[in-house]
């Protein structure tokens, strides 16, 4: 059972400072006009309303024939995201970005201005939302089969997979002090939220109930609270209980109100943490509606929307955030070099051990490591990787046919290949010096080569053969570059916010070549070892 919340309502304070924005542009609001953004379904279709938390003043934003949902606002509330399946202008004719086969992910100014695509290339996108500097988005896609978050650099327009574990994880909220996320996880036993720890890495189910589905997860503007909705079903029909849970204590959340026989959904705190906002759906006669209540279950009024839903608050201008991370990224979109969460056992495996932006190596003896166009060994065999081969991890890893496969990149081309069986590991995390060639994944020779006729890309001067300049790759995200015996780095003034690997340093040499199949290896003998890089074809 949950227990009821009875506290006071206190008086609305809004707190006015500046936060950073990459979309934001012109002079920010005060918190004095917030406002709610909402999705509503009128003239045959969707699309996007701004209103005054009174009710007064709707505004419609949106007016193309597709369906435009799921509006949230940017941090500085410049910007508003918000998911469509309109075709995207910008995507080669006749693809299924040009289509509008799925849903995508678009941006327009607040005033409804400026509509853009982000993310619309075909595949299908849901609840995105912004990191708490306005620098990265995060979203659900289903690229993979279920459901998986990926943080997306609205800078340097790189995307890096966030989760990827059994069952469905979607409705991601960044917590505004950007400590965490919270998420909707969905597997075979029922729904739950998650908490990941974007500096650990690290993800633990926060909450979940046996027999319900519990959706909605939104964060309080001071992060220590989550609200959220849990859908029960029992003999005498279904109701949605809208809670609030206290993440630094343990127990059962606060119930804020109950609703028989409606479903509600995507929750949105008032800028001063006194208020809900919600939709809510009536089966019987399909009715929509955007309801308020205060935190204490008192005072609920609707909205006068006609089928208004997915309600979202704009928030008080909050603390300035400099420096958002996702766990040891230092706020560049990536993943965690090590997260928990990808942590997975296939059936007839053990534990994997590598993830997305290692470099591995082939320890199998005797037999090569087969090298697959797809993960399972009913796809076909493009090559294979000898004992010692070294390679990049891009994908993975996939359950399939009794093994874990992970998505490659070896000599330049790309496949599946198989961490091992359920006694031996065939491949390892490999952080020394790789050898050139062993190109059995491309068919062919056996040996690599120093490249030659590259330019450098920071001043176009001719280079040396298997030579490189590493410093446009930092210069062109916006951040200075750095070096110690060991290493290569991006940095932000003394701090270090990316240490280059083997997918970075492969980047700059097919650019640096204009090679594709380029690849860089660490063989020099310079006595700093960062400096030993070349690459290779």
């Amino acid at each position: 059972m949950v227990k009821r919340l009875s506290i006071v309502v206190m008086s609305c304070i809004l707190l006015s400072v500046i936060v950073l924005s990459a979309w934001g542009q012109g002079k920010p609001k005060t918190a004095n006009d917030a406002e709610i953004v909402f999705s509503e379904l009128r003239d045959g279709n969707r699309d996007i309303y701004i209103i005054n938390p009174d009710g007064t003043n709707e505004r419609r934003l949106t007016t193309h024939d597709a369906e435009d949902r799921q509006p949230v606002w940017s941090p500085d509330r410049l910007s508003i995201l918000f998911s469509s399946n309109r075709p995207n202008p910008n995507a080669a004719a006749d693809s299924p970005g040009a289509r509008g086969d799925n849903f995508g992910i678009w941006v327009m100014d607040a005033d409804g201005g400026n509509q853009r695509p982000v993310l619309a290339d075909g595949e299908y996108y849901e609840f995105a939302s912004w990191s708490p500097d306005g620098a990265q988005i995060i979203y659900a896609t289903s690229r993979h089969g279920t459901l998986d978050l990926y943080v997306y650099n609205l800078s340097t327009q790189q995307a890096q997979r966030l989760t990827q574990d059994a069952g469905d994880e979607t409705e991601p909220a960044w917590s505004p002090d950007g400590a965490s996320i919270a998420y909707t996880w969905r597997t075979d036993d029922g729904s739950s939220i998650a908490l990941y720890d974007t500096r650990a890495g690290q993800t633990r189910r926060l909450y979940g109930l046996p027999g319900s589905e519990i959706i909605s997860p939104a964060w309080s503007t001071d992060s220590t609270r989550l609200a959220f909705v849990s859908q029960l079903f029992d003999e005498g029909g279904f109701y949605s209980e809208i809670n609030i849970f206290t993440v630094a204590e343990a127990g059962e959340p606060d119930a804020v109100t109950v609703i028989n026989g409606q479903f509600a959904n995507s929750i949105s705190w008032s800028p001063d943490d006194t208020s809900l906002a919600y939709g809510l759906f009536q089966p019987r006669g399909a009715v929509r509606s955007i309801q308020l209540v205060n935190v204490d279950g008192q005072n609920l009024r609707q909205l006068p929307t006609d089928a208004g839903d997915e309600p979202n608050w704009s928030l008080p201008q909050g603390a300035r955030v400099l420096a958002v991370q996702v766990g040891e990224s230092g706020g560049q979109g990536a993943a965690p070099t090590r997260p928990a969460t990808q942590t997975v056992q296939c059936p007839g495996t053990q534990p994997s051990r590598l993830v997305v932006g290692d470099t591995a190596r082939v320890t199998l003896d005797g037999d090569s490591n087969r090298f697959r166009a797809g993960p399972g060994t009913n796809r076909n065999q493009i090559g294979t990787i000898p004992r010692g081969g070294v390679f990049e991890v891009i994908g993975g890893p996939e359950c399939a046919n009794g093994y874990a496969w992970y998505q490659v990149r070896y000599n330049g081309r790309d496949g599946w290949t198989a961490e091992g069986d359920s006694r031996t590991y065939w491949t390892e995390r490999y952080t020394g010096t790789a050898q050139a060639g062993g190109g059995g994944s491309s068919g062919g020779s056996t040996g690599g080569r120093l490249l030659t006729g590259g330019r450098g890309l920071t001043n176009g001067a001719a280079l040396n053969a298997g030579e490189f300049q590493v410093e446009y790759y930092c210069n062109r995200q916006g951040y200075g570059i750095s070096n110690d015996n060991t290493n290569w780095y991006c940095t932000s003034g003394s701090r270090r916010v990316q240490t280059l690997g083997q997918a970075d340093f492969n980047r700059i040499c097919r650019e640096t070549y204009s090679n594709a199949s380029a690849y860089a290896v660490r063989d020099g003998n310079n006595r700093v070892a960062a400096y030993n890089w070349r690459c290779y074809g």
